[in-house]
């Protein structure tokens, strides 16, 4: 495995790392926490699909992981402090 390889690797399991854990969060109902595990989590993610979208189908896999983990974000903050607009942007 080459040096990008394992980049992409660390980023992908850190993204999916802090998304596990802003479901954990939302779960728990954590807002202060959530918030604070949701950034890293779309920062991580859009990183990999930037950085690391070598072709049309690594393109299409990181941007369904991107899009599914803001709409888990927005989906919380609109559950946890309602903001009925995050739940539009969820959809």
């Amino acid at each position: 495995m080459n040096e990008k390889e394992s980049n992409l690797v660390f980023y992908e399991t850190l993204g999916t790392i802090f998304w596990l854990l802003t479901d954990f969060f939302y779960i728990w109902e954590l807002k202060v926490p959530l918030l604070l595990v949701a950034i890293p989590t779309i920062c991580f993610l859009s990183l990999v699909l930037f950085k690391y979208s070598e072709n049309f189908s690594a393109l299409l896999a990181n941007l369904a992981m991107l899009g599914w983990a803001l709409m888990s974000v927005f989906w919380a903050l609109e559950d946890l402090w309602q903001m009925p607009y995050m739940l539009t942007l969820a959809k």
